[in-house]
């Protein structure tokens, strides 16, 4: 189960985790796991996608397993306080510093932007109004000996010779 994601097994350990809770909250929820379990097992053809059948009641439970481990987390911090004393509060200079990698990063994906819209200069939209075409819609490229080009169209196919600089 979960072979294709890379936390599978976290979601998986989270279910069994809650599975007493479940048991206790909601029967139906477990059987549907255990009833796909067992599917999957006794099941004689092995194809990927069977694994779907089990796959939303795994998320579910691991869900409501997060859910309680939240609860008794905050439970735990409202009592004790404990993270208040071990994480100091940001200074405003820390907000300042963040924003300014955070411009920093947009910077620099802007001038990457902007050189890959530079690097396109030169190229030109050929359509059947503007060039020799017989259609604007081309499905094949042919190239021939000595820089003659076959280009066929959605209207028809066109003969193109192109000086060479030998």
């Amino acid at each position: 189960m979960f072979s294709s994601t890379r936390f599978g097994w976290l979601f998986a350990l989270l279910a069994v985790a809650g599975l007493k809770r479940e048991w206790n909250n909601r029967r139906w929820l477990v059987i549907w796991l255990v009833v796909g379990v067992l599917f999957l097992l006794i099941w004689p053809t092995k194809w990927p996608q069977y694994a779907l059948s089990v796959t939303p009641a795994i998320c579910i439970m691991a869900a409501a397993s997060i859910q309680w481990m939240l609860k008794w987390a905050r439970e735990q911090e409202s009592y004790w306080n404990y993270l208040e004393e071990m994480i100091p509060k940001p200074t405003k200079w820390l907000w300042y510093a963040i924003a300014a990698f955070v411009v920093f990063i947009g910077l620099v994906y802007l001038s990457a932007v902007v050189k890959q819209a530079t690097g396109r200069i030169g190229w030109s939209h050929i359509t059947a109004q503007n060039s020799f075409l017989p259609g604007n819609t081309v499905y094949a490229l042919l190239p021939e000996a000595e820089g003659r080009m076959v280009i066929a169209t959605d209207h028809g196919v066109r003969h193109l010779h192109t000086a060479s600089n030998d």
